[in-house]
C-alpha cells in the first residue's frame, strides 16, 4: 500500500524518501511503524534523526505520536551521562563496580582531547538515551587509522529500537567524510550473541585474531 507523499513530505524538509512499512498495531489498525530519516545540509552529515510516527490512516479519528531520535557529537555537557553509561555498563555485562575517581577524570579526557577519541549520543527528546565512545589505532601497514568502537550503552527503556545502528552509521559516515580511515573495529564477548548478530548484520565481519592483555 502506497503512502501519499504528501504525508511523508510532512515528516521534515529535506528528508530522503524511503520505502515506509505498514503493519497492524494492536488495535488491528492501519499504522504506519517506523521512518527513518538522514539529514544532509549541503551534503555534509551533521545528524542523523529517526522520525517515529504512529497514527491512524482512516480520515476520522486521527491520532498521532511522534519522537526525534537525534545522533550526534557529544559536549562537555554530555560527559556525566558517559560516566553513568559506563558505571552501568560495567555492573550489567561483568558485574563490576566502577570507581567515580578513575571514572569521571578518564571521560573527561576525552572530551577535553579530541586527539583521544569522540563520543557519540543519541537523543530521544531531549533525553539521553545510549552513547559509544570512538578510539583511533594507527596502521603501519595501510598508511591510515582503524577506528575503535567502545563503551556502547543503550539505557534498557530504550532498547529494541535499534539506536545502535543509528549510532553506528553515524561513525561510518564520519570515518569515510575524514578520508584518512581505513575502517572500523570492535570487540565483543564470545556469549554475546545478540550483538554478534546485529554487528554482523550492519556489515562487520568476524577476524581471524584472539585479543591478550595484560595489566600492568
Amino acid at each position: 500500500r502506497t503512502m501519499h507523499r504528501r504525508r511523508v513530505g510532512d515528516l521534515g524538509s529535506g528528508v530522503n524518501f524511503r520505502l515506509i512499512k505498514f503493519g497492524k498495531d494492536r488495535g488491528r489498525r492501519n499504522a504506519v511503524k517506523t521512518v527513518a530519516v538522514i539529514k544532509y545540509p549541503q551534503f555534509h552529515i551533521i545528524s542523523i534523526c529517526l522520525l517515529a510516527k504512529h497514527f491512524r490512516l482512516e480520515d476520522e479519528g486521527c491520532f498521532v505520536k511522534e519522537t526525534n531520535m537525534n545522533i550526534r557529537l557529544a559536549t562537555a555537557e554530555h560527559a556525566r551521562h558517559f560516566i553513568e553509561f559506563n558505571k552501568a555498563m560495567a555492573l550489567e555485562t561483568e558485574g563490576k563496580t566502577l570507581d567515580d575517581a578513575v571514572v569521571q577524570p578518564a571521560v573527561n579526557a576525552i572530551v577535553d582531547d579530541p586527539n583521544k577519541g569522540f563520543y557519540v549520543v543519541a537523543e530521544d527528546e531531549g533525553q539521553i538515551v545510549g552513547g559509544l565512545l570512538v578510539t583511533y589505532e594507527w596502521s603501519d601497514w595501510r598508511n591510515a587509522w582503524w577506528w575503535w568502537i567502545q563503551s556502547v550503552y543503550i539505557r534498557p527503556e530504550a532498547r529494541g529500537r535499534k539506536i545502535y545502528s543509528l549510532l553506528y552509521d553515524y561513525v561510518k559516515h564520519r570515518a569515510k567524510d575524514a578520508g584518512d580511515v581505513y575502517g572500523i573495529r570492535l570487540y565483543v564477548e564470545y556469549e554475546n550473541e545478540h550483538a554478534t548478530r546485529v554487528y554482523e548484520k550492519l556489515g562487520m565481519e568476524r577476524e581471524h585474531y584472539h585479543m591478550y592483555a595484560e595489566q600492568i
